[in-house]
């Protein structure tokens, strides 16, 4: 009966692992079906291949991580941090594995453990490419400049033509004061997807904060062409060119901007302020408050309101707004300057003088305060 029994388990064992190979084959081919499914937008269905795979082939780690990124897509991460960790239980050492584990962290705002898992996921495999981009962006965010500028230079010493890796690279050197070096990198990633408009956006503002005002109206026009709903570069082109005369040309930016997003204070604030320079007192004043109605600590507002309603002939309210604004910041030269003037014309001169040292001794604007000195030294007022 040995014998018997012994040629049963052997004469079984072929059979066994045939039965092995057939499941092994059937999962990856409903992996494979499950990726197809995701690629094509299909959350639901390949959340069903997956786990059919996963079923036949429950060692199938690939499976895990692919059934934990479409989990993650539809919103559930509690459920994508299980299919994460189940992969990493059969494999300690999967480097992808500890990557995704780290996107879904930081994901969760769960900073260090994801820094944790990017940087274990380096020291296995430091070829991954995508682990020093991701950790790049992760440190930027936590404002370690000089550990996101190490991480994204290793992602970029990688691959070259990694797009990401590029941005974040060129968003740390602008953090970090090297407008020049941040240009550079942005035009980089630009060069490998000239379609990538968070690189082509920041690209238009390093330029702007460079002053080379028209290179950056240049880059804003092609983010608008990529995405028309843009809604900030509509607002920062606007400005732009608000402050370099175009006028009627802002306007119609800025007005396209809160018709994308009518919460928008900014926005308001500066089609104010292109209204009020358009000689369109009622409509700057109507933008104004708006603004401060959406942003009731926004003290340029304060300002700029105040001086519509000075233009306008609303003097108590004028009064009443640069008060305001001074009461938020109490060295904005720019309200109290228009105070001073106010109590000048009325006749209050010792009032006035008063502001106008002020503006002198602790004023925020040079211009202003020198002028203010001009009119002090005009009036026989000591300093």
């Amino acid at each position: 009966m040995a014998y018997f029994f012994l040629f049963l388990f052997l004469a079984g064992t072929p059979y066994l692992h045939a039965q092995a190979r057939d499941s092994a084959a059937a999962a990856a081919v409903a992996h494979e079906n499950g990726k197809a499914r995701f690629a094509q937008g299909d959350i639901e269905g390949a959340l069903l291949a997956y786990r059919h795979a996963l079923k036949l082939d429950p060692q199938r780690i690939p499976a895990h991580l692919d059934l934990g990124l479409a989990l993650y897509q539809r919103g559930d991460g509690e459920a994508a941090l299980v299919a994460f960790r189940t992969a990493l239980r059969l494999d300690p050492e999967h480097a992808p594995a500890h990557m995704y584990l780290g996107a879904l962290l930081y994901s969760q705002r769960d900073i260090e453990g994801g820094i944790r898992a990017y940087r274990r996921a380096i020291r296995l495999d430091p070829s991954l490419v995508q682990a020093y981009s991701d950790l790049g962006g992760i440190l930027f965010d936590r404002g370690d400049l000089a550990g996101a500028i190490a991480a994204s230079n290793r992602a970029v010493g990688l691959d070259p033509e990694h797009v990401l890796a590029r941005y974040n690279l060129g968003l740390a050197l602008q953090k970090q004061g090297d407008g020049k070096a941040a240009v550079q990198s942005f035009r980089r990633a630009l060069e490998a997807d000239s379609t990538y408009v968070p690189a082509r956006y920041s690209l238009a503002l390093a330029l702007h904060e460079k002053g080379d005002g028209a290179a950056a109206i240049a880059q804003y026009r092609q983010v608008i062409r990529l995405n028309p709903k843009h809604t900030s570069t509509h607002n920062n082109l606007g400005y732009l060119l608000y402050s370099r005369g175009d006028v009627i040309g802002a306007i119609e930016l800025l007005r396209r901007a809160i018709s994308l997003d009518p919460n928008y204070a900014q926005a308001h604030f500066n089609l104010g302020l292109a209204l009020k320079k358009q000689g369109e007192i009622d409509g700057a004043i109507i933008s104004f408050r708006t603004a401060l109605r959406l942003h009731p600590g926004y003290v340029r507002a304060y300002n700029h309101l105040g001086a519509a309603l000075y233009a306008r002939g609303n003097i108590l309210a004028a009064v009443q707004t640069y008060q305001q604004a001074l009461r938020l910041k109490p060295d904005y030269a720019g309200p109290r300057f228009g105070l001073a003037t106010i109590l000048q014309q009325q006749g209050n001169e010792a009032a006035a003088v008063q502001q106008y040292r002020t503006i002198v001794r602790s004023g925020d604007d040079e211009h202003l305060q020198q002028m203010a000195r001009q009119i002090l030294r005009a009036l026989g007022a000591e300093l």
